[in-house]
């Protein structure tokens, strides 16, 4: 399976164990604002994943993504709270995005790497 592949796989898996908690925060205000939320969240997942990811393969430590993952999750929230109704969490996850090019175009050998079960 490729580092692709499991990002997809691994992110929508966990876009999913989170599913109750965007339901319990964006059903009051309707499917319109549901299920949009629902589809952001799905591909912000799928890029820290692949960072995640990443950064396990490229450092071998558990303790860097653990301490990634908290850090994301407490700006996360930071932002909504100080700048709600703001694109902010639309920027969030562009920048996620953008940061997965950024491994790709210049980390490829490590991604190639892992593709072939050679990762260090």
């Amino acid at each position: 399976m490729s580092f692709w592949d499991i990002a997809w796989k691994g992110g929508f898996v966990w876009a999913l164990w989170h599913f109750p908690l965007l339901f319990i925060l964006y059903l009051p205000a309707g499917a319109a604002v549901l299920v949009p939320s629902l589809i952001g969240f799905i591909a912000s997942i799928v890029a820290m994943n692949y960072i995640t990811n990443f950064l396990y393969e490229a450092m071998d430590s558990i303790t860097s993504v653990i301490l990634l993952h908290a850090l994301n999750n407490t700006m996360s929230y930071l932002l909504v709270l100080l700048f709600p109704g703001t694109p902010f969490t639309i920027l969030t996850s562009l920048m996620a995005w953008a940061f997965v090019w950024w491994i790709e175009k210049n980390h490829a050998d490590l991604i190639q790497a892992v593709n072939r079960n050679e990762a260090p």
